[in-house]
């Protein structure tokens, strides 16, 4: 048979997307390591050439014909074969509705998304292909990569060295097998041990940090096995204390363990309608960690932070591309001086927090804290090892809320209602029998700006909510009341004696025949209605 048969037959072959040559023999495997990847697939492109031109010659070719069909650019599905054979790939749908294709890092132990990689070896396999050749050749790649699930078995954890089993609490080799595209940075090590650095341990600090209360370091444990799992079980979770407490030292521990790759550094007071992108990077993170939140912040819209945490579906956009819904699984954790106030369901909130607070101080402009647990120790691989060692095998359905924790959340439910507060500074003591709606109006104006509250309320708002929080002696009048000839103000109405010492503008009553307002029911005399 001459040249031009052969290669009709090996046209025929390629068309049935038969590779017309001998697959490489079993000594040849995937590669186990991407070190100089590029000599490994240069010697498996030498016994592929071979082994070519050995079956165009067993099918007729002359030598010269077969070695100038052997010199032809390497077709893009042959090109996508030798992929194939060479490494392991894989396709992951997105919530976006694609699939990308992955491949798998030995080295790492985790698929990777990295299209400029599958380039560089489509270059090296055949270094005339051009950008639109080699987006052919990824075309053929993905058509014949098959689909997988990402490992959801919540007994492994993927850490810096493979894969530790919960179950038989063995470290078990990184393998293809088992779908991952992140882990944690720290190496699990079953022999880590107790480091003592100068006399500090992480231990002692972390129990130190929160002056000794043994539930909040129990707490802090609880939180860093979420970190590694990247499971909150429906809980954020918020560090408050003033500046110089070890919040931020805490913080870097947690990005330390589990590597700042596999951190979102995003602030809860980002995730409104300006910042639409924000979200879009906490995909695929351990944990979302927020530094520093403005004290009182004013969060109106907390539907994205409540279906963050809560493990609901979110809207996430990313620039120039189409908004879409993803499920993401992360621990949300922020850290602040003064708590920032979250308009919405107030129970969901209370629901969702956790508070660590942090009250001992290090550093207060006199103190000098020691620098060098935040920029040395915490750093260090040894004292990482043993702080996963200690928190990866911990059990637990819910975390627990110690009873500071607890009194900080109640403290925080009371002062997110600003209508509350108000009430109870104007009922205090009050004078009045009767209250018009303007001038509870007036004082709330007041109330709010001294006390540097953030309030969206109306006066036609707070008129309807105020009925609520009236103490149990008042009532919201009915009619409109009479004011009686001869007099400037409604009966029982004593604006002077009710006005705070802080509120700077003195109240003006608007002259009228009736009014509606708020009256005291236990008064001897009711108002004449209208």
């Amino acid at each position: 048979m001459n040249v031009k048969g052969a290669l009709e037959i090996i046209k025929q072959e390629e068309q049935s997307n038969i590779i017309p040559f001998q697959k490489p023999p079993e000594e040849v495997r995937k590669l186990t390591t991407f070190v100089n990847w590029k000599k490994t697939v240069r010697e498996y492109l030498d016994k592929f050439n071979n082994d070519r031109l050995k079956s165009l010659i067993e099918k007729g070719a002359t030598e010269e014909g077969a070695k100038k069909e052997i010199d032809k650019p390497l077709s893009h599905t042959m090109v996508a074969s030798i992929m194939l054979d060479l490494f392991n790939f894989c396709r992951i749908d997105s919530e976006e509705g694609v699939s990308p294709v992955y491949i798998y890092d030995p080295d790492k132990g985790i698929y990777i998304n990295d299209l400029e990689f599958l380039k560089d070896i489509i270059n090296v396999i055949e270094y005339r292909h051009n950008e639109r050749r080699a987006n052919d050749c990824i075309y053929s790649l993905r058509r014949q990569t098959p689909r997988k699930q990402l490992e959801d078995n919540l007994n492994y954890i993927i850490v810096g060295n493979g894969i530790y089993n919960r179950t038989t609490k063995q470290l078990e080799p990184f393998t293809p097998s088992k779908i991952y595209t992140s882990k944690i940075k720290t190496n699990y090590n079953p022999n880590a041990q107790r480091v003592n650095i100068k006399g500090w341990d992480f231990e002692s600090w972390l129990l130190d940090l929160f002056s000794g209360d043994k539930s909040l370091y129990q707490l802090a444990l609880q939180l860093l096995h979420a970190c590694i799992r990247g499971e909150s079980l429906g809980k954020m979770f918020w560090f408050i204390g003033e500046g110089g407490t070890g919040k931020g030292t805490l913080q870097e521990l947690f990005i330390n363990l589990v590597g700042r790759e596999n951190i979102a550094s995003i602030k809860i007071t980002d995730l409104d309608v300006n910042n639409r992108f924000t979200l879009a990077q906490a995909l695929g993170k351990r944990a979302v960690i927020g530094d520093d939140i403005q004290q009182k912040a004013l969060i109106k819209d907390t539907s994205k932070l409540f279906s963050l945490v809560g493990g609901d579906t979110v809207s996430v956009e990313k620039k120039g591309k189409d908004a879409y819904s993803a499920y993401i699984k992360t621990v949300v954790i922020q850290s602040t001086n003064e708590m920032p106030r979250l308009d919405g369901d107030k129970n969901a909130i209370m629901r969702r927090m956790v508070i660590l607070p942090f009250q001992r101080v290090f550093s207060d402009g006199i103190k000098k804290p020691n620098r060098a647990i935040k920029y040395d120790y915490i750093k260090r691989k040894e004292v990482l090892e043993y702080v996963l060692k200690l928190v990866i095998d911990l059990e637990f359905d819910e975390f627990i809320q110690p009873k500071i924790s607890r009194k900080y959340l109640l403290d925080y439910q009371q002062s997110l209602d600003t209508i509350q507060q108000f009430a109870d500074e104007l009922f205090q003591d009050i004078q009045s029998t009767f209250l018009p709606n303007d001038f509870v109006w007036w004082r709330f104006t007041g109330f709010v700006e001294f006390h540097n509250h953030q309030s969206s309320y109306t006066s036609q708002g707070l008129n309807k909510k105020f009925e609520k929080y009236l103490p149990s002696e008042w009532r919201k009048t009915k009619y409109p009341i009479t004011i009686p000839k001869g007099q400037e103000l409604p009966k029982g109405f004593k604006p002077k004696e009710d006005t705070p010492n802080y509120q700077n503008k003195t109240y003006r009553f608007t002259p009228s025949k009736t009014v509606r307002g708020y009256e005291k029911t236990t008064t001897e005399h009711t108002h004449e209605i209208h």
